[in-house]
């Protein structure tokens, strides 16, 4: 089986546009090894199988079986196909026929479109200068006022005949190869007609390919730094589907079936903005009035009264690093129109923000969201199926810079925020989170003890948070009067609506939860859970935002249970208390323990009297955390995740020059690889080997590499690191970070000067844990320390982390 299954791999690589029908005595409804072998083969040479994977629609049945041994797959991305199966005599399998239907090329349709003449919206503005501007409202209508007078109406050709990279140059050169066609078609026998159809045909067909890769070189290079156009580019050349934004077309909410599209947008805008009023009608009042669990927690001496006024220097700062990818809020006005005025903009601007600063408000037109449902999975039809996707104001981002800077420099004075609370926060990523998790569970693990993990999701967690409860824990860390004012006016009376397309809702007012896709919210978000760690809980509490994670040490389970389920008690009285709803059925724990070791099954741990799940893996942060940290689990994740890349890969080869195919490989594959692999880059190598054989074969694919290239060849001629030497690479440049405290980590490691007198050359080297078990050597305190001391002095003397990375990765590539 083997065998044949890597002579059809080969096979089906070579097919352009293909359909093959067989009796592959792989039965689709069982996902045994060879089966999965067999689907994911189909998977990385882009090929689709069409049967529908039932027991209804199985090939062959028996009184005993149904299976599904005859399959038909094809490559065919542009055609509708049908499979119709008939029941005989004539076998004991049922006979499949395939019904393709005729490919239709798209219509012409001509549309009318909105289009801002920058050079005039510029030239425009500057007539505001010399106006005098005394709120916000008239601010936003000059610029407004500016944008109408400088858009024009614009024709666009939609679905036109032809690729963009087709020049007129190529149709010419198209049109005469056509017309020699014709000429030989009446002169089959002149052989000098011939010779220059030919000269003809091989040069136009070079030219195309020459044309069409700079075409897709330049397209890819220009949008490395554009998300959206970079995924839109891809998914034309490689022929997925692309996301459909234009909504459902039937919605069910209040026992209803809405058709309508305004009316769509109404009941998705009345879904949205209830959820944190709903959760929190939900929590029992007596916790609404246990004040004790709403305080800040800290005692301050200082106080942020009033909020520094602004500069021109600042906003320009702000204006300069706004994303210029992201879309408009609901007065149209976007990041590209602000950079365009930017010069005038500037001064009209700080006076205004100062005015507000000094008057203690927010403008109530930057407190209008508009919202885009996102279809997640499930039925279409249900809103709770869709995630909300939040697009405040441009310049609402200006006015939240302004105050997120001076309540940020507040809470740093004083010392604010849980130094386990990994999100939001700067030099803080999930890697600091993970690291410090990870690197004291193995300790723990390979000094004897046992550990239980418990995960809490929590419900919305960002759209109920309650702005009293949040006002009154800023209050108690010492912001008052004007600046209090400030946050009282952001949060209050806030709006959203909802838009699908063309059709848009009207405003709801927002009653709970703190911004999304705002500056300030992830912030306020941190405010407000931030004395969660001074609740007296006896676990180890780690936050990333609302990822709540606690864990508990110790030589027995059974001995831990009562501190555990106290502590989830003291939890859920919290939570509840800061209208925060734990989501019992997603919530978990996993115990970590070493293979060998027998754990008791009857455990039972609850909130509100509801068990909650046993799982022997867990996703923290995404990373798959195993109970014996073989990181098997989370590795087969990203094999499997790089194997559905494969078929795209192997068509994007096929149209992309070299360059654009590192680009590709950079933006496709190396993410899932680099993603935390320093945390799971220590599983042993059986673990990692699939993982290696997948990247090599990917690389071969789209850098047209025939199969049987020998791998050292690719990494050689490529450049690319592989598994090891990614794990290697990443893992140093923590540790140089860890020394020279540009990540936010509990880790410090030591020198050996510092402890001891050593040899010149041994200097720069780190101190070791002395480890007991493979859980400590395969520790970043052990391991990760071994693999930085052999570095070379010149590499680990580096001054700043580009020119560490730089001298790192040629001493791995050994250049």
């Amino acid at each position: 089986m083997t065998n044949f299954l890597e002579t059809y791999s080969e096979q089906l690589h070579s097919k352009r546009r293909a359909i093959v029908f067989g009796d592959f005595n792989l039965d689709l409804l069982k996902p045994d090894g060879p089966t999965r072998e067999y689907k994911d083969i189909l998977k990385e040479n882009n090929f689709k199988i069409l049967n529908k994977i039932d027991k209804k629609h199985c090939t062959r049945e028996t009184a005993t079986t149904k299976t599904i041994l005859d399959h038909i797959c094809s490559n065919l991305r542009d055609h509708n196909c049908h499979i119709t199966m008939v029941d005989s005599d004539m076998s004991d399998h049922k006979q499949m026929f395939l019904e393709i239907e005729n490919y239709r090329s798209p219509s012409i349709k001509k549309v009318e479109y909105q289009a801002l003449n920058y050079t005039a919206l510029q030239k425009c503005f500057e007539d505001v200068d010399n106006i005098v501007v005394d709120s916000y409202k008239s601010l936003e209508q000059k610029i407004l006022a500016s944008i109408t007078k400088s858009t024009i109406t614009k024709t666009k050709t939609l679905n036109p005949p032809q690729q963009d990279w087709i020049k007129q140059e190529i149709i010419q050169d198209i049109n005469e190869r056509n017309l020699l066609w014709q000429k030989l078609k009446l002169n089959q026998t002149d052989v000098t007609l011939q010779k220059e159809y030919e000269e003809i045909k091989a040069t136009v067909a070079k030219k195309i390919q020459k044309t069409k890769n700079s075409y897709y070189l330049k397209s890819i290079s220009d949008n490395m730094t554009k998300p959206r156009k970079m995924w839109k580019l891809i998914n034309d050349l490689s022929k997925n589907k692309i996301r459909d934004d234009s909504g459902p077309d039937k919605l069910e909410a209040d026992s209803c079936v809405y058709t309508d599209k305004t009316e769509i947008c109404e009941q998705f805008n009345s879904y949205f903005s209830n959820i944190g009023s709903s959760l929190a009608g939900m929590i029992p009042d007596s916790y609404k009035r246990n004040q004790s669990h709403q305080d800040s927690g800290i005692s301050n001496m200082l106080e942020l009264k009033t909020m520094q006024p602004t500069t021109t220097d600042e906003i320009d700062k702000i204006i300069d690093n706004l994303d210029a990818n992201t879309g408009a809020g609901i007065d149209g006005i976007t990041t590209k129109s602000i950079l365009c005025i930017k010069k005038n903009l500037v001064p009209l601007l700080t006076t205004c923000i100062n005015k507000c600063l000094e008057q203690g408000s927010f403008p109530s037109n930057l407190k209008i969201a508009k919202v885009v449902p996102i279809y997640k999975s499930g039925t279409k039809s249900d809103p709770s199926n869709y995630r909300p996707i939040s697009v405040l104001p441009v310049l609402s981002k200006i006015f939240e810079k302004v105050i997120y800077t001076r309540l940020e420099v507040f809470l740093k004075s004083i010392k604010f925020l849980y130094p386990k609370q990994y999100g939001f926060r700067p030099r803080s990523n999930t890697l600091s989170a993970t690291i410090d998790l990870i690197t004291k569970l193995k300790n723990r693990i390979d000094q004897k003890q046992l550990a239980l993990g418990v995960f809490i999701d929590l419900k919305k967690a960002f759209d109920t948070i309650s702005p009293a409860i949040l006002l009154r824990k800023l209050s108690t860390i010492g912001i008052k009067d004007k600046a209090l004012e400030i946050f009282t006016s952001y949060l209050e009376n806030r709006k959203q609506v909802v838009r699908i397309g063309k059709y848009q809702s009207t405003p709801n007012t927002i009653s709970y939860g703190v911004p999304q896709g705002s500056i300030l919210g992830p912030l306020l978000f941190l405010i407000y859970i931030n004395n969660i760690s001074q609740i007296g809980l006896k676990g180890d509490i780690s936050l990333y935002a609302n990822d709540t994670t606690i864990f508990y040490f110790g030589h027995s389970i059974d001995a831990m249970l009562p501190i555990i389920q106290s502590d989830l008690n003291v939890l859920n009285n919290w939570f509840q208390s800061n209208l925060l709803t734990i989501n019992i059925a997603k919530t978990s724990y996993v115990i970590f323990a070493p293979k060998n070791k027998k754990i008791n099954d009857n455990i039972q741990l609850k909130i509100n009297d509801k068990l909650i799940q046993r799982k022997s893996n867990e996703k923290y942060l995404g990373i798959i955390l195993d109970n014996h940290l073989s990181w098997k689990p989370h590795i087969e994740k990203i094999t499997s995740k790089l194997t559905s890349q494969v078929g795209v890969l192997h068509h994007l080869a096929k149209c992309l020059p070299r360059k654009a195919q590192y680009i590709i490989y950079n933006s496709l594959v190396k993410p899932h690889i680099d993603y935390l692999i320093e945390i799971w880059g220590t599983a042993v190598k059986s673990n990692l080997q699939k993982l290696q054989t997948k990247q090599n074969k990917l690389i071969k694919i789209l850098l047209n590499y025939k199969l049987r290239t020998p791998t050292e060849k690719i990494y050689e001629d490529t450049k690319i690191m592989n598994v090891a030497q990614t794990h290697t690479y990443y893992t140093c440049i923590l540790i140089h970070k860890i020394l020279k405290k540009e990540i936010h980590t509990s880790l410090t490691f030591t020198k050996k000067t510092q402890v001891q007198k050593i040899k010149l050359r041994n200097a720069n080297c780190l101190v070791t844990r002395a480890p007991r078990t493979n859980y400590g050597k395969k520790n970043i305190e052990y391991e990760g320390i071994q693999i930085y001391n052999k570095l070379p002095a010149d590499v680990k003397d580096a001054k700043t982390i580009l020119s560490f990375k730089k001298r790192l990765k040629k001493h791995l590539q050994g250049k």
